[in-house]
């Protein structure tokens, strides 16, 4: 009896939880990533603002998710904390993406059908130089046409790529918008990257909520965990105390029978 009890008392906390589903909860806890990175960015678009306080819900939707699809234990715990995680940086690059894409469109909103025609003017006008201008030329070249440039250098490497490509494509004004706000992006994500983005717009609030994000989403999953196996435990110590009174019972009953026998005797 002494050597069942001590085997039984043994017995550890996660055998007492049958194991977790886990692919039907990753697969509930990436649908409430998309779903909270997809919120972050209609808010984005409809207040053209973001707020920190949404990366506290994504985790808590995370956690809530993975516990609504029978998951429990360390690893989904740890899991929800990822996913809440990637579903707040899509947050953020969502919110970069429309930045970059406002800069895109105020750009291309200056790209004007008169405009078009006069680049058709300079072409015409550049290639009246020559294949060999001078600097001099160049410098007469860029005054006369409107060029904002400080160098002859700066408007061989800003200006004179775009004319070239005009003369060699002819292109319709659409064919022309779609070709700078494609040179546009190129330069903006040389020039002002995701991490460029991070660095600028990251403050102590954003870093807070990340915080609270992740630590919810764990938090929710492992505190469901422990609260399963406390409930495990004490239908154990049930069974257990019923197991042993009707231990008892049986054997003050032979007990009973004995004396009873004796007695006839």
């Amino acid at each position: 009896m002494e050597s069942r009890t001590g085997s039984r008392r043994r017995v550890r906390s996660e055998d007492l939880l049958p194991p977790p589903p886990t692919g039907k909860a990753l697969l509930f806890g990436g649908v409430a990533a998309l779903i909270g990175a997809g919120v972050w960015a209609l808010l984005l678009v409809f207040t053209n603002s973001e707020n920190s306080l949404v990366a506290w819900g994504i985790g808590g939707l995370i956690g809530f998710a993975i516990i609504k699809a029978g998951g429990h234990g360390q690893l989904l715990a740890i899991s929800a904390a990822v996913l809440a995680v990637l579903a707040i940086g899509t947050g953020k690059h969502l919110s970069y993406t429309h930045q970059v894409d406002s800069i895109i469109d105020m750009s291309i909103a200056d790209l004007t059908p008169e405009l078009h025609e006069g680049i058709g003017e300079d072409v015409k006008a550049w290639a009246a130089l020559g294949d060999a201008p001078t600097d001099e030329q160049i410098e007469t070249f860029a005054l006369d046409r409107g060029y904002e440039v400080d160098s002859v250098e700066e408007f061989r490497e800003l200006s004179l790529p775009m004319i070239e490509w005009y003369r060699d494509n002819q292109p319709s004004l659409e064919q022309w918008r779609s070709h700078q706000r494609d040179v546009i992006a190129s330069s903006l994500a040389n020039e002002f990257s995701f991490v460029d983005y991070l660095k600028a717009d990251l403050h102590i609030f954003d870093v807070l909520f990340l915080i609270l994000g992740l630590g919810t989403a764990f938090y929710l999953v492992s505190n469901h965990t422990s609260d399963l196996k406390s409930a495990a435990h004490d239908q154990l110590r049930a069974e257990r105390r019923a197991a042993e009174e009707a231990e008892h019972e049986d054997g003050g009953a032979v007990d009973g029978e004995t004396d009873e026998r004796e007695a006839n005797r």
